[in-house]
């Protein structure tokens, strides 16, 4: 995951959009729309079929490939309209259920969208930005007007040109659309799709896959690589088993979201708490059938339960042993009134199986939610051929 400064516009990538209007030798009037770019940055482009009422229908292709023939929105009374990316090579999108912006590098025809946030499933063209549409209404309304034109000839949108202007400052045309980098840009580890979403978890825009494991993972590694002095470890598991609360909590969420429940039901699982170790894997065990604990060994389980008791010394008890350590922890090392000192190798241990538990919840989650296969196995493909 990257972040390079928090919703800063990122300019349109430009780009010259031809209609040229020929009349033929029965006297019969027709367009053609044509795309070309010189960008030095990263540019994209999607095609969207637009009826001659202002309806867009769908996304197209844009080659044909006989494998692909059948598929696609269906183009008789329609056009097709070039969308470009941003400057970096991602398009914005918008869900119309929960409202949420986000940027990727995905706008499929053959699989549908999900929504980062609220995990929607729409085909990609309902996911269009009120930039997009108001560019897309620009280029119906001068199709609408070549044909009352008395010459044949091009008329030329040069989104190059406004671009430039843009950047130095000048008013743009209510057509043109940029785009607005969001707070969490990450590669999914499923389909190698790249997404820019609000906040930190959230599902890949592209095959649905949620990207919680890969950060938490990542998260938990780095909280290791942090520690320093004396206190660093008692530290560094306060940190892991926060980091660890978050992810599971964020995952809770996303399913009571997605699935219809009691509101008693609904009002446990949001009370419940990821650093109650005697607690919180029976919860999500009985609630969702997912086992936190699977393949961990009977010891490794006595561990977590001593360090999940450790952490609440540290994070309410200054570190002294209290009672209920005593009585709870299963630790025979520690008496009443003794200060923890803890150890890089406790650590260490913990990180892994705190990622244990969390690939567990990860792989029990999308059992229930499951990535989109076509996008996994496209998206692959397309990753290998291009080493990406």
């Amino acid at each position: 995951m990257t972040r390079a400064g928090d919703f800063r516009e990122i300019g349109h990538s430009g780009g010259k959009y031809t209609l040229t209007v020929e009349t033929d030798d029965q006297g019969r009037r027709g367009f053609s729309l044509g795309v070309s770019s010189s960008s030095p940055t990263p540019h994209s482009i999607i095609t969207v079929q637009v009826t001659f009422d202002g309806v867009v229908i769908g996304i197209s292709q844009l080659e044909w490939r006989p494998d692909l023939a059948d598929e696609g929105p269906a183009q008789a009374e329609s056009f097709p309209v070039f969308i470009a990316s941003d400057r970096e090579g991602l398009f914005g999108h918008q869900c119309r259920r929960c409202g949420s912006y986000w940027r990727s590098e995905s706008f499929p025809f053959r699989w549908r969208t999900t929504c980062p946030n609220c995990g929607l499933k729409r085909p990609s063209h309902e996911f269009l930005t009120q930039g997009h549409l108001a560019f897309i209404g620009e280029v119906l309304k001068r199709v609408l007007e070549s044909q009352d034109q008395d010459e044949d000839g091009e008329y030329v949108i040069d989104m190059d040109a406004i671009a430039d202007e843009v950047q130095k400052g000048k008013k743009a045309p209510d057509f043109y659309y940029a785009e607005t980098a969001q707070q969490s840009q990450f590669r999914c580890s499923v389909c190698r799709s790249s997404n820019d979403i609000l906040g930190k978890y959230g599902y890949c825009s592209c095959c649905g896959y949620r990207n919680n494991h890969q950060l938490l993972e990542n998260d938990l590694q780095s909280e290791v690589g942090e520690l320093k002095g004396a206190s660093g470890p008692e530290r560094a598991v306060k940190l892991l088993v926060s980091a660890f609360d978050s992810c599971c909590k964020d995952y809770v969420q996303a399913i009571e979201r997605r699935s219809p429940m009691t509101p008693g039901r609904r009002q446990a699982l949001r009370r419940l708490l990821f650093h109650d170790f005697g607690k919180f894997p029976d919860v999500v065990r009985s609630y969702f059938d997912i086992r936190l604990l699977k393949d961990l060994r009977p010891d490794d389980k006595t561990f977590l339960n001593m360090m999940f008791q450790r952490r609440h010394v540290y994070e309410h008890r200054g570190g002294v042993a209290d009672q209920h350590y005593v009585e709870r922890s299963g630790d025979p090392s520690i008496r009443l009134g003794m200060a923890i000192r803890e150890n890089v190798e406790n650590v260490h241990r913990l990180k892994e199986l705190l990622v244990k538990m969390t690939e567990n919840f990860d792989e029990g989650f999308h059992s229930i939610f499951p990535p989109d296969e076509t996008a996994v196995r496209m998206m692959g493909d397309h990753s290998k051929r291009h080493g990406a």
